[in-house]
């Protein structure tokens, strides 16, 4: 199953608008769009943060690897970013979320 799909069935079968869903998750309302989208807002492949996809899990009540889980054999990019080493670096724990 996709994110894009994940994530629209999800905020639907919560009757969840884009803007509410994206305030539950902690990131803007264009950023769900984009997920659901497939696509940013310059045309190009969405590609979420190891960040984006925790906070996604979480506000879904799940681990970031039932996620994954649920995505199966998707082919899933993420892009590391300082942010993430930092929170790695800090919670060597959450390396195997």
């Amino acid at each position: 199953m996709k994110l894009s799909e994940i994530v629209r069935q999800y905020r639907e079968e919560h009757g969840l608008s884009l803007r509410s869903f994206a305030e539950r998750v902690g990131i803007s309302h264009n950023a769900i769009a984009n997920i659901e989208n497939e696509r940013n807002s310059h045309g190009k492949p969405f590609v979420p943060t190891m960040e984006t996809l925790v906070k996604l899990a979480s506000a879904m009540g799940m681990t970031l690897n039932d996620l994954l889980h649920l995505i199966g054999d998707e082919e899933v990019y993420i892009t590391e970013t300082d942010e993430l080493r930092d929170m790695l670096k800090d919670n060597p724990d959450m390396r195997w979320m």
